[in-house]
């Protein structure tokens, strides 16, 4: 969900997912596909569609950049 509410999971939350990317490709780069299967595996419940948004909040704020394929922390 991209606007917050009283009801949200904090788990489905875009910033609780976003800090757990970034502890996934903090030592080095990962590619895209990579980087979701890992995170399927520890939230099975996440959609594709959640993934990108916390991929694109992150690239938003200036927290990882694109090097070719791999998504690198800034």
């Amino acid at each position: 969900m991209i606007i917050p509410s009283k009801h949200e999971k904090l788990n489905e939350s875009l910033i609780v997912l976003g800090a757990e990317i970034l502890n996934g490709i903090k030592k080095k780069g990962r590619l895209v596909e990579d980087l979701f299967n890992e995170f399927k595996v520890k939230h099975p419940n996440i959609h594709l569609d959640n993934f990108f948004l916390t991929l694109v909040f992150l690239w938003l704020v200036d927290a990882i950049k694109k090097d070719g394929d791999l998504i690198t922390y800034k």
